[in-house]
């Protein structure tokens, strides 16, 4: 496993919380499309690769059909909230189960 690209995050807009009307930062670009304009990079780049290794704080559906587009895998660590279908069909009747709610052998 190599590393190839990576982006430092900038937090460029600065607005106040209504809650805590403390000033807080954020920036214009979300994190997906930063993770998407690297990956469509390293495919102009003509890097060969399969498999991206990535941290839980990228993984939601949008990265997930953009991968499979690109006849890319992924491999993420899960959060316990987050919701799988366990076949093709419950996925298709939107049946969906809490990871931490399953019964792992």
């Amino acid at each position: 496993m190599i590393p190839v690209a990576f982006k430092l995050m900038t937090k460029e807009i600065q607005y106040s919380d209504v809650v805590t009307r403390k000033i807080k930062r954020k920036s214009s670009i979300t994190k997906n499309e930063d993770l998407i304009f690297i990956l469509k990079a390293c495919n102009q780049n003509q890097l060969k690769w399969r498999y991206v290794f990535d941290d839980s704080f990228f993984i939601n559906w949008q990265y997930n059909s953009y991968s499979l587009k690109m006849k890319k895998h992924f491999i993420f660590a899960l959060k316990n909230n987050r919701l799988i279908a366990l076949s093709r069909e419950n996925k298709l009747q939107w049946s969906f189960h809490r990871i931490d709610s399953l019964d792992w052998p």
